[in-house]
């Protein structure tokens, strides 16, 4: 597990290769929201596109940290200290 700016962990699951997200770049993800409990609160079906800069704050870290294709486990904090 490592640390992101803002408190953001992150495991990583697949590597990925190739390039990673600018602050402005439209970015695809598929997504499962859970609770630190495990209940799922939001999950994708399908793959959502959507601009980075419109992202909470937690996914707009760590997805510029993320390469193409990889796979990671995020626990972003619910409000920035």
């Amino acid at each position: 597990m490592r640390e992101l700016p803002g408190g953001v962990l992150r495991i990583e699951l697949r590597r990925g290769h190739g390039g990673k997200p600018m602050a402005t770049s439209k970015v695809q993800v598929l997504y499962v929201g859970c609770l630190a409990d495990g209940s799922v609160f939001d999950e994708s079906a399908e793959p959502q596109w959507f601009r980075l800069d419109s992202a909470i704050a937690g996914w707009r870290t760590a997805l510029q940290e993320i390469p193409l294709d990889a796979k990671w486990r995020l626990a972003t904090p619910s409000t920035r200290a």
